[in-house]
């Protein structure tokens, strides 16, 4: 008898293996690699910086026209710094003295101040995160993913050349720690699936980030340095720079700060029907009398053949007894 061979894998090799699967799309042809989930996070608290779509420390450039939802504000430099022209702008623009884009500039250095030193919190927060789900994930280069919610943690740069989904629900969270400069490809875009928010999502950047011609990005980057957008690209997220922002023509939506409730399990129900006493009703024995109907009986009589023997009629002879008769002549008178 051959005997078979048993192998242990270990468990560590087994969650290895399993965080490289991939799950096939309809046509199995073009595999997309799927990266699963890990612990959870809480968003990064952006303070007073949330209302941003754009907040920069040392200016906004801008190439006309670009689509601005959100607030926008520049400190501690001047006003002055800031490119962008009311019109382009569906929020307030803040800034720190009266040289800000007129008519609708506000100024507000106290606020911005507390809103850059925010972002800056917030930042750190991002970076500060342990304990990372994925640790240099593609080598840095995560194009033509499927992120889970998580941590994710890089060494070096992130590159993005391909498409990348973001599959997860809407109360789940991505962070990114990026220890280099972030690069988005032109034409090339970040999507959510799955019920995922754009305001769960944040992109930490130690290094400058660059959003390719016509690409669409998803998330708040927190960058330590500058954020630039080239022609045509879209954010639907924030654009947090410790230095300058450049804009061109581009369309930049701060994501809606709607809470979605957690759902609740309640524990199940035990719907177990209780047994029921089967209670039998009395049951009433009374007689109840039932007419007895007598068929009618065929009285009719069989006529019966009344057989009679034969009779002996025979007349048995009878002796004729004759007397004597006296024939003696009385003598004549």
């Amino acid at each position: 008898m051959r005997l078979k061979k048993l192998y242990i894998v270990p468990i560590a090799v087994v969650s290895l293996l399993a965080a490289s699967a991939t799950v096939a799309l309809a046509d199995t042809s073009t595999p997309v690699p799927t990266v699963a989930a890990a612990a959870v996070q809480a968003p990064v608290d952006l303070g007073t910086a949330s209302t941003f779509a754009v907040l920069s420390k040392s200016g906004i450039t801008n190439v006309y026209a670009s689509a601005i939802t959100g607030d926008v504000g520049a400190s501690p430099i001047t006003g002055a710094a800031i490119g962008l022209t009311c019109p382009e702008v569906t929020g307030t623009i803040y800034s720190v003295n009266a040289a800000g884009p007129l008519p609708c500039r506000v100024t507000d250095a106290t606020g911005l101040t507390a809103a850059v030193g925010d972002e800056e919190t917030a930042y750190n927060d991002a970076a500060g995160r342990t304990n990372p789900g994925f640790v240099n994930l593609g080598a840095g280069e995560i194009g033509g993913l499927t992120l889970a919610p998580g941590l994710y943690t890089w060494s070096t740069g992130v590159s993005i050349s391909d498409d990348v989904t973001l599959a997860g629900g809407p109360n789940d969270v991505w962070i990114f720690q990026i220890a280099g400069t972030l690069k988005q490809a032109s034409a090339k875009n970040v999507t959510l699936t799955g019920g995922a928010q754009a305001k769960n999502v944040f992109w930490q950047s130690a290094g400058a980030v660059a959003i390719g011609t016509t690409a669409h990005f998803e998330g708040t980057i927190l960058s330590k340095t500058m954020i630039a957008m080239n022609t045509g690209a879209s954010v639907n997220g924030r654009l947090l720079a410790q230095t300058a922002v450049t804009l061109q023509m581009n369309a930049v939506t701060a994501p809606a700060d709607v809470v979605v409730p957690l759902v609740t399990v309640a524990p199940p129900v035990d719907v177990t029907t209780p047994p029921v006493p089967a209670v039998t009703p009395p049951v009433d024995v009374t007689t109840v009398p039932v007419p007895v109907v007598t068929p009618p009986v065929d009285v009719t009589t069989v006529p019966v053949p009344v057989v009679t023997p034969p009779v002996d009629v025979t007349t048995p002879p009878v002796p004729v007894v004759t007397p004597p008769v006296d024939v003696t002549t009385a003598p004549a008178l």
